[in-house]
């Protein structure tokens, strides 16, 4: 492991990370079957608790609860027989999580210069893996988090297990702080698992310590509310193998939103339901500017470019949007499988625990990015999707793997356009995506979703004039934007003859005629003639 740096570490901390060095290294030692000084361990968990209780910043996050959580991991390493495995997947994560609890909410948070250089610098490298075990790499490493719910839980891991038979799987159970031993005493059923405790939960922490323990080269996260389907994992995997830029592959389920649900069925005719859609639907990955993992593959690799879940959004909410963003800004893919259907019972534990938080999350979102996680763009709506699935199909030639150029003005974080370039490939064309931003952010946000990107932050037209002389057989306008008169005569100039403006506004110019409408979303035909002054 590379040395890391803190770069804003304060004198207290310093005592913190010099204890925490010492518990570090005892567990390496004792992980070897090696000899270390037990005394000093418990020294070392009494003076962390000591100086972090005296921390005001620590108050309002997991820090002591965590701290908890190592004891009780300790505690019970002490009597496991696989010392080593023990530690590799809950003493060491727990251990690096603490120590990130307290450095991130105890010196970093909430300065917005120390968070922007946070995230910059030393974000990425502090989620770093420490793997001790020999044995080889799994291909998957699959982790179920449950708190309770033993019922759902069972019905879960059940149906994974059932799909996931003759595949190389590491499998991670997590109890997350469940009120009694039911679900702890479960997982200790399945043969070949690692059980993951945490004694308190500590919402955010869980994932990062699920990541650090994990080791497959894909990561595969499944809520304990779903079942699974079919093929479902061999499926995820097929798209993410499907494009280098990959990062993410999702199935749709039900009761989630993002655009990602079908209808749900009865139960017993899950297998029948799931069936059929894969048969309509099996191989159409539709790339998503923003997923919500119910269920999600992950690509290991890239996600250790990136990071995996950030401790700053405690509850939960918006850590899927922060995920996103920063797969966006690396130019990495993520995608909804349509034909992949598992079963979704909608926030089983989330809706207890979270249903009052999202504002929160949201603010904390904006805090570290600088714009909203749901602001333009950030999900297609239904109506301009069907509009758009009509017209590629009506308004486009004949000839497929036609090249046909494609202009998105102000999409914000991308949906949209992205949804319209699904339907043109599905319709067997090939669409050349060019963007205009409205700001630096923006353009970092969807750069990768065209061929080429610019800002245009002084408005349509200056955008438009950046462009010099090229012409577009299609153009995007997304919803919110307001032409003038003067941008009105940019699109009109930029399309080919007889080329589509697709947007959602209630003035039209005569120089184009409405082909087709849904809702306020409108399909335009450039005319033929002059753009009168």
């Amino acid at each position: 492991m590379a040395e890391l740096t803190f770069r804003f570490a304060t004198p207290w901390f310093r005592s913190v990370l010099t204890h925490w060095t010492r518990l570090q290294e005892a567990a390496r030692k004792g992980a070897k079957g090696q000899l270390y000084d037990e005394k000093a361990v418990w020294e070392s968990f009494d003076e962390i608790r000591n100086i972090c209780q005296g921390q005001e910043r620590l108050a309002d996050c997991s820090a002591i609860k965590q701290l908890d959580n190592t004891i009780d991991a300790w505690q019970r390493w002490k009597k496991a027989e696989r010392k080593d495995t023990f530690a590799a997947y809950t003493l060491l994560p727990f251990l690096a999580e603490l120590r990130e609890e307290i450095y991130f909410f105890g010196c970093v948070y909430p300065q917005e210069e120390k968070m922007k250089q946070y995230y910059e610098e030393e974000f990425v490298p502090h989620c770093e893996k420490e793997d001790i075990l020999t044995q080889d790499r799994p291909k998957y490493t699959i982790f179920i988090p449950a708190c309770g719910h033993l019922a759902y839980t069972k019905q879960c891991v059940e149906s994974v297990m059932r799909t996931t038979k003759e595949d190389s799987c590491e499998w991670l159970l997590i109890d997350h702080g469940s009120p009694d031993d039911t679900i702890s005493e479960y997982f200790a059923t399945i043969k070949g698992a690692e059980t993951i405790r945490f004694f308190h939960n500590v919402r955010m922490l869980m994932f990062g310590a699920a990541y650090r323990a994990a080791r497959g080269k894909y990561l595969v996260f499944v809520s304990n509310d779903t079942i699974v389907q079919g093929q479902w994992l061999k499926e995820l995997t097929a798209c993410l193998q499907a494009d280098p830029l990959a990062l993410s592959a999702t199935p749709v389920t039900p009761h989630t939103s993002n655009a990602q649900s079908l209808p749900p069925c009865d139960v017993a005719s899950l297998a029948a339901y799931a069936e059929q859609i894969r048969q309509k639907k099996q191989g159409i990955f539709v790339r998503r500017a923003r997923i919500m993992p119910v269920i999600a593959v992950y690509d290991t690799e890239k996600l250790e470019k990136i990071g995996f879940a950030d401790r700053l959004f405690q509850t939960m909410e918006f850590w899927d949007d922060d995920l996103s963003a920063r797969a966006r800004t690396a130019g990495f893919a993520q995608y909804l499988c349509e034909g992949v259907y598992c079963h979704h019972f909608g926030s089983v534990t989330g809706k207890e625990q979270w249903r009052h938080t999202l504002e929160q999350g949201r603010k904390l979102f904006l805090k570290k990015h600088g714009f909203d996680a749901w602001g333009v763009g950030y999900c297609a709506e239904e109506s301009m999707i069907s509009l758009a699935k009509e017209a590629v199909r009506s308004h486009c030639g004949q000839s497929e793997h036609e090249e046909i150029s494609v202009l998105g003005v102000f999409c914000g974080l991308g949906d949209g356009f992205l949804a319209l370039c699904h339907q043109f490939r599905q319709a067997g064309f090939e669409p050349r995506g060019y963007l205009l931003a409205q700001s630096e952010a923006m353009r970092g946000q969807c750069y990768s979703f065209a061929a080429q990107s610019m800002v245009a932050a002084e408005g349509i037209l200056s955008g438009m004039e950046s462009l010099g002389e090229r012409q577009f057989a299609w153009i995007y306008l997304e919803r919110g934007v307001i032409p003038n008169a003067e941008d009105w005569r940019a699109l009109w100039q930029a399309l080919e003859e007889g080329g589509m403006l697709l947007c959602a506004q209630e003035t039209i110019p005569v120089v184009f005629s409405v082909e087709a409408k849904r809702k306020e979303w409108s399909l335009l035909c450039k005319r033929k003639g002059v753009f009168a002054k």
